[in-house]
C-alpha cells in the first residue's frame, strides 16, 4: 500500500488545523482463517498506518478536552489521507480496495482462507461515535 498518503496518528484537538483530511475506514470478515491470517493482515494494515483505535474526545469545551483511546472492533482499522494528496475520494478508495484485496486475495489463492468480505468508507466530513465498556 501506498504509505506516503497516510498520516502517521490521530493527534489532539489541533490535529489538521489549516489542513484537510480525508477519514479512511476498513472492516472485513473472513471465512475460515487461522489466526496467523488476521496476524499477518493485522501486521500489514498497521506498519501501512491504519490504525486499531480512535482518539475520542469524552469531555471538555472550548480548547480545553479530555482524550480517551478507543479501540476499534475486531477487524476494523483507521487512517487518515490528506485531502493535498487525494483530492478525489474514489482514487483513494480505489487505492486502499486495492491494496486490501492484494494481500486478501493472496492468502484467498493459498488456500488460507475460503472467502472473505470488506468494506472501506471514505469520509471528507463525518460524524461519528465511539465507545466502550468494561468490567
Amino acid at each position: 500500500m501506498q504509505k506516503d498518503f497516510l498520516h502517521d496518528s490521530f493527534k489532539n484537538s489541533k490535529y489538521g488545523e489549516g489542513e484537510s483530511y480525508h477519514y479512511v475506514v476498513l472492516t472485513f470478515d473472513l471465512s475460515n482463517a487461522a489466526s496467523s491470517v488476521y496476524k499477518e493482515i493485522d501486521d500489514y494494515l498497521i506498519k501501512s498506518k491504519f490504525k486499531k483505535h480512535i482518539q475520542a474526545k469524552i469531555s471538555g469545551s472550548g480548547e480545553e478536552y479530555s482524550y480517551e483511546h478507543i479501540e476499534t472492533p475486531k477487524n476494523t482499522y483507521i487512517a487518515i489521507a490528506s485531502q493535498e494528496n487525494f483530492k478525489n475520494l474514489n482514487k483513494l478508495r480505489d487505492t486502499v480496495e486495492k491494496a486490501l484485496r492484494d494481500i486478501l486475495d493472496q492468502n484467498f489463492r493459498w488456500g488460507k482462507i475460503d472467502a472473505y468480505n470488506y468494506l472501506v468508507v471514505i469520509a471528507k466530513e463525518w460524524s461519528w461515535a465511539a465507545g466502550q465498556v468494561k468490567r
